[in-house]
């Protein structure tokens, strides 16, 4: 059960439920669009690209301030560890 603890496994797992999930509603969809669907759709579209390459974004960001913060030795973190005795720089 290990393996499934990975972020590649989870990741691989959350990739294939989409396109399993994906492919199921081409074949069969839940609801029958009419002409022009595409046009009504692309403004939900957008905004989801918007929302995922945001999160995508912010993501990074905050993984690069928690490296600088654990680097230098700074932040609220860095400071308890330190009052408690279990990690001094």
């Amino acid at each position: 059960m290990e393996w499934w603890l990975t972020d590649r496994a989870r990741l691989a797992a959350l990739l294939v439920v989409c396109a399993l999930l994906f492919s199921l509603e081409l074949l069969i969809p839940l609801f029958r669009y009419h002409p022009g669907r595409l046009r009504r759709a692309l403004p939900n579209l957008v905004l989801a690209a918007g929302v995922v390459l945001m999160n995508l974004a912010l993501a990074s960001v905050t993984a690069s301030l928690s490296a600088i913060v654990m680097h230098r030795g700074i932040g609220l973190f860095v400071v308890t560890l330190c009052a408690l005795g279990l990690y001094c720089c």
